[in-house]
């Protein structure tokens, strides 16, 4: 048999005086289902029999929250003309339905909350997130332009970590989030947050090229210029993270593809530190890079990659000095080689040992 929590559609709509026991719940079961599924006319009979509008669940959360988390506008305009009602209700996460409507991407139920009187459009949430910083991190570009409309909202508002609704864009590689607030007028898109990161930072680590070109395209992006940690230009700061991306946009424009930091490591030294395979191939086929650069401490890019065990690393910059002609240099010529004897160029170094170990 359905239990009254399995079913409460089926139940309370064939037995209408359960809405009344349900009403006396201190979690009205009928109330908190039509809110989630938007069922109208059930919420209304709910609240008929005297359920309270404003009872919370488990997780703080009232009915006009599962109506905006889900985008249920009719369940909504009940609760907002119902009396004690508050629209800036926090939850256990200090989220408002505001917050809620906003991180889902439910347009009209925004509109609708927005225009309740003391509504606070810069509410802070978990982590001091804004409705706005929360439209960013999920890509609602429509979400963003109704907040940016009202006057108080500040584009650049950051949160506890110091990160910008921009910045949550690029992190989340959304292209539409992150053109928004760059189209403002005077916006700042160089904030720095806690861990020095500014928006550039985000897109050379984590972006598409669409992000990327985006951010590289205002005025203040000096492509060549060590601002990155360990002096550390943009491609460098992307080749380390291994962004294929980044990498390909950057090295499309006049950057200079062979700059050391200040341990003398190239971006093709870092990419090959890290295992990006892919990124090695690209800085390889850029005119001007050095294969054989060597660092601060006398390690070259091979060196770099054998001794991370690198194989794919390896392979690629073997094969390129074998079409090339030129030498390879490594820090240690005979270490590697002895430990791989009987390797050929173009063979897999892995490929003699069995399938199975036992």
């Amino acid at each position: 048999m359905l239990s009254l929590k399995q079913q409460p559609q089926y139940a309370i709509s064939s037995f209408p005086h359960l809405y009344q026991v349900d009403a006396k719940r201190p979690l009205s079961t009928a109330l908190f289902w039509a809110a989630k599924h938007g069922r109208e006319t059930t919420f209304q009979k709910a609240l008929q029999a005297g359920a309270n509008p404003m009872a919370r669940d488990r997780l703080g959360q009232t009915p006009l929250h599962l109506a905006a988390y889900d985008g249920h506008e009719a369940v909504a305009k009940i609760l907002l003309t119902t009396a004690d009602v508050n629209p800036d209700y926090e939850d256990t996460y200090r989220r408002i339905p505001l917050m809620q409507a906003a991180a889902q991407g439910h347009e009209g139920l925004l509109a609708l909350l927005l225009a309740q009187d003391g509504i606070d459009p810069h509410c802070r949430g978990y982590r001091g997130l804004t409705p706005l910083a929360l439209a960013a991190q999920n890509g609602h570009v429509g979400i963003m332009k109704l907040l940016l409309a009202v006057e108080e909202v500040d584009p650049e508002i950051l949160d506890n970590a110091e990160m910008s609704p921009l910045a949550w864009a690029v992190a989340k590689n959304h292209e539409g989030a992150v053109r928004l607030p760059l189209s403002i007028p005077g916006f700042n898109a160089s904030s720095k947050d806690r861990n020095g990161y500014t928006p550039l930072t985000h897109a050379m680590e984590r972006a598409g090229d669409a992000v990327v070109k985006s951010i590289i395209a205002r005025d203040e992006f000096e492509p060549d210029w060590p601002n990155f940690g360990n002096d550390q230009t943009a491609l460098s700061f992307a080749a380390k993270k291994g962004n294929v991306a980044a990498v390909k946009v950057l090295l499309a424009t006049d950057v200079d593809p062979d700059p050391k930091d200040r341990q003398g490591l190239t971006p093709l030294a870092l990419a090959a530190h890290g295992g990006y395979a892919d990124v090695v191939k690209l800085l390889l086929a850029a005119e001007g890079v050095d294969p054989n650069s060597y660092d601060e401490q006398g390690s070259t890019p091979l060196s770099w990659a054998e001794d991370m065990n690198n194989t794919a690393v390896v392979m690629v910059l073997l094969d390129h000095f074998k079409k090339t002609g030129i030498p390879a240099e490594r820090m240690k010529p005979q270490e590697w080689a002895e430990d791989n004897e009987g390797y050929e160029f173009g063979e897999d170094p892995l490929s003699n040992f069995p399938d199975h170990c036992y």
